[in-house]
């Protein structure tokens, strides 16, 4: 290959590869893009801006729990440890002000569309295993569908949410391409965001 051979090449991939990072940070998480976005290189700009044109975060089902006076916590689950440990300590902290919980796990466009691979009866699965452990607090359970900021802001805003709590989320490669969760929801969140780190059985550092 020549050096402008190599040189349009590479542009048509890297044009193509932005796009889909772009398309992926909006809530599309399948691997089927990056192979369009190859593909299609600078015309995946085109075809991918339809596409999340008619994308919108939304609450895909809820089943409501116990509803009392006081502050509507909304707590974000994605099956990690510390997003758990966040929900204990919400209560800990807030005890008897909290007046109802809601525990929300945030599922991609595509795996909404795709009934046929288990992906959201297992978000299901992990929001009433963690509900179990929340005994005998009655939380409700929220599964939303888009970016994971976006929807659990989108949520927040439309059910009355008074405080959002979070367990740290991404780390290395995985943070810096698809960004931070709790990052994202302490800067551009109207609620105040509580986000829950360490592990308590660990001790304290040396």
């Amino acid at each position: 290959m020549t050096t402008t051979q190599v040189s349009i090449l590479s542009i048509w991939l890297i044009s193509g590869l932005f796009a889909t990072l772009v398309l992926m940070r909006r809530g599309h998480r399948h691997w089927i893009w990056i192979v369009f976005g190859i593909l299609l290189g600078p015309m995946a700009w085109l075809v991918f801006r339809e596409r999340s044109e008619a994308d919108a975060p939304h609450l895909e089902q809820l089943v409501q729990g116990s509803v009392g006076p006081g502050l509507h916590v909304l707590v974000g689950i994605d099956g990690s440890a510390a997003a758990e440990r966040a929900a204990v300590t919400a209560v800990g902290l807030l005890g008897g002000q909290v007046g109802r919980m809601t525990l929300a796990t945030v599922i991609d466009y595509d795996t909404d569309e795709d009934r046929e691979d288990g992906a959201e009866p297992a978000a299901w699965e992990m929001l009433h295993a963690v509900k179990a452990r929340q005994a005998p607090a009655d939380p409700t359970e929220a599964l939303l569908v888009g970016p994971p900021v976006d929807a659990l802001l989108a949520f927040a805003a439309e059910h009355g949410v008074d405080l959002i709590v979070v367990g740290p989320r991404g780390s290395g490669l995985s943070e810096r391409v698809m960004g931070s969760v709790c990052t994202g929801l302490v800067s551009r969140s109207p609620v105040p965001v509580l986000v829950v780190g360490g592990d308590p059985a660990a001790g304290p550092r040396p």
